[in-house]
């Protein structure tokens, strides 16, 4: 542009729409599914139940009686001991675990109906055993075979 001369004339931008971040979650158990980031001007049309703000699901549900933010409490097991012989006779006791609960062990994946997990191995070194139930935050045992 050389001097005395004008440049493009400018345009006004739209303003931008009013954007939120909500939290859906599910209807029957309060279970936070994600977040969505939405124009404010679409909340009222929305089906699905939502949290007005950004919540993280790890550590907080919804009772969906009240709708009040909730934070998940601690999966209270008892790991009976943390090392183990790797003989595949000697055990590790795990209670404390909720019917229901999802576990994933080194050997598979399985659902807790009784309370109890027993853990054995003939493999040396570290075994993590993951702990699933809801409204509990997931929880792990790390099992050290020798």
């Amino acid at each position: 542009m050389t001097e005395g001369t004008q440049g493009p004339e400018e345009t006004e931008e739209a303003p931008s729409p009013s954007v939120v971040r909500v939290s859906p979650y599910d209807a029957a158990t309060g279970r936070i599914l994600g977040v969505w980031t939405m124009p404010a001007s679409l909340l009222d049309i929305q089906r699905d139940p939502f949290y007005p703000e950004e919540v993280n699901g790890a550590t907080h549900y919804i009772d969906v009686a009240t709708g009040q933010l909730l934070e998940r409490p601690p999966l209270d097991l008892q790991v009976s001991k943390t090392e183990l012989v790797a003989d595949g006779e000697d055990v590790v006791t795990v209670t404390g675990v909720p019917g229901g609960c999802s576990v994933v062990t080194p050997a598979g994946h399985f659902i807790v109906d009784d309370g109890v997990v027993e853990f054995a191995t003939i493999h040396k070194g570290s075994h993590r055993l993951f702990f699933d139930t809801f409204p509990e935050r997931p929880a792990e045992a790390i099992v050290h075979a020798h």
